[in-house]
């Protein structure tokens, strides 16, 4: 799947350009193949009908001009058409030669604000958004916010021609009377908008158009990846006949407390699954007679207990042994935040050689002391939800959502870490990386020990040699892709995420038989 910044788009089309497909060619590509894709989704779609009442709303721009070559087309394809300039005469050249072949098709031209217009989108059984597309960064001006409001209010199928508008492509930040779309078509690939929430919400059905640009004019190393099954279980480690237990990485889990014993078995599971050859799980004392009858393959290292079930201040020297023999670590899981959990995270951080994966209560205690990751030698991978993220920034859970990739971005050059920052497609973040855009999950795993079994994977993945990045990479597509068939079998309401274990089982099984 190709994800490309707005800033790639026009680097790719003055490629595209320079080797000969010009940019009026461009656009009359783009305007063409979404006119194929709308007209044979209205003939699928209303049968009975066979002419579409059309509302195009162009702007100025490029995006503009794609709008006013679906207007020709359209008209030509026999339906009822009409065009509203929105922010005045369009200004490239390429896009005012499509006006000017509007002009002698008889097919109506407005200007927003004339009264017929309100009453023109009111009747469309489709509106066409093309004010902005790509060339939307900040706020709308007011004849962009009012084109905007007339088609969101209006009754009609609203079509997003690239980008809806008030949505910006790379940063995903939404202007308060952006375009909801209920299609976007996407013009030669999508951009980061189309993928990343909320933003992606305004995107509505998303569908991709090939305008004619060759692969060759594409960028060699973008910002951005998606990734697929194919690349997942390349990176996997082999499992050859002559190995061991040893082969493939021993983990220690620093997991639950005495009122969140649940989170560390699921951890664990999610380690075992990916086929981590030991767990070593370091709990409160009381909990190794709970976790051994469902985890008999995992090795337990207890640890004293405080009277908050969490493990006691002065614990961590108990780990010094397992430490050095670990190929990777996860603390956090149901840990509890208390001065016993705090000291073993520190001392994790001060002594651990090997890859230190910090999740759930692991974070909650970072937040108060984030100077903690500084000049920590170990290699860290931070599994944050939304609210921790925002904990972890001292801001609010609303600022983070809506300005997702800037903070990663921000967070990741000011510590040398890799951040999975959960969520509706869940981003990855590690320095000199593409962003990557998880494509699988759906709102079934939301649901407590779903970041639970997450860590585990990916420590469990970390543990087996896979680098911080790319275990964080597998981990979450393989999390998200057994949460689908998770769902597909049980529902998105009734499925567990300890259900999820043995639809991990499913996909090794299907990608191994």
């Amino acid at each position: 799947m190709r994800v490309y910044t707005c800033d790639e788009m026009r680097q790719i089309e003055q490629r595209a350009d320079a080797g000969g497909l010009s940019y009026r060619q461009m656009m009359e590509n783009a305007g063409w193949r979404a006119t194929a894709i709308l007209l044979h989704w209205w003939r699928q779609s209303h049968p009975a009908q066979p002419v579409m009442r059309v509302a195009i709303f162009c702007g100025k721009g490029g995006n503009g001009g794609d709008g006013l070559v679906m207007a020709r087309h359209l008209s030509a394809a026999g339906m009822a058409v009409v065009v509203v300039l929105c922010q005045g005469q369009p200004v490239p050249a390429h896009s005012a030669a499509n006006l000017q072949l509007l002009r002698g098709r008889s097919i109506p031209i407005y200007q927003l604000g004339e009264a017929a217009v309100d009453q023109l989108a009111a009747e469309a059984d489709v509106l066409i958004d093309a004010v902005y597309g790509t060339g939307f960064h900040g706020e709308m001006d007011d004849r962009g916010r009012q084109a905007a409001a007339l088609m969101n209010s209006a009754p009609g199928t609203v079509w997003a021609v690239d980008v809806p508008s008030g949505v910006a492509g790379d940063s995903g930040h939404i202007d308060p009377g952006a375009v909801q779309a209920n299609f976007t078509v996407a013009l030669h690939s999508y951009k980061p908008a189309h993928l990343v929430y909320p933003a992606a919400g305004h995107s509505g059905q998303l569908v991709l158009a090939d305008i004619g640009i060759p692969a060759s004019c594409d960028p060699v190393q973008p910002a951005f990846h998606v990734t697929d099954a194919q690349q997942v279980f390349t990176a996997l480690p082999p499992r050859q006949q002559d190995t061991h237990k040893g082969d493939f990485g021993k983990l220690l889990a620093v997991v639950s407390s005495g009122d969140m014993p649940g989170a560390g078995q699921i951890c664990t599971a999610g380690a075992l699954r990916v086929g981590t050859g030991l767990v070593r799980v370091a709990i409160p004392r009381p909990l190794v007679a709970q976790y051994a009858p469902h985890l008999p393959e995992a090795v337990y290292l207890p640890l004293p207990q405080s009277e908050d079930g969490s493990a006691a201040p002065g614990a961590a020297p108990v780990l010094e042994k397992a430490l050095a023999d670990s190929t990777a670590c996860v603390v956090g899981c149901g840990m509890g935040t208390g001065q016993g959990p705090a000291q073993l995270l520190q001392y994790l951080l001060q002594h651990a050689a090997c890859p230190l994966l910090l999740d759930a209560d692991a974070l909650g205690i970072l937040s108060q002391s984030p100077d903690w990751l500084n000049g920590v030698k170990a290699p860290l991978v931070l599994t944050p939800h939304p609210g921790e993220m925002a904990r972890l920034l001292g801001i609010s859970t609303g600022q983070l959502v809506a300005n997702k990739l800037q903070y990663g971005r921000q967070f990741i050059e000011k510590y040398p870490v890799t951040l999975v920052l959960k969520g509706a497609h869940t981003l990855v973040f590690s320095p000199g990386c593409p962003v990557v855009i998880n494509p699988t999950g759906n709102p079934g795993m939301s649901k407590a020990g779903s970041g639970d079994l997450l860590s585990g994977i990916i420590g469990g993945l970390l543990a087996q040699g896979l680098s911080p990045y790319l275990a964080a990479v597998c981990g979450v597509w393989l999390h998200g892709a057994a949460g689908d068939r998770c769902a597909a079998r049980l529902s998105q309401t009734a499925m567990l995420p300890t259900d999820m274990q043995k639809d991990l089982s499913d996909l090794f099984l299907a990608h191994h038989r």
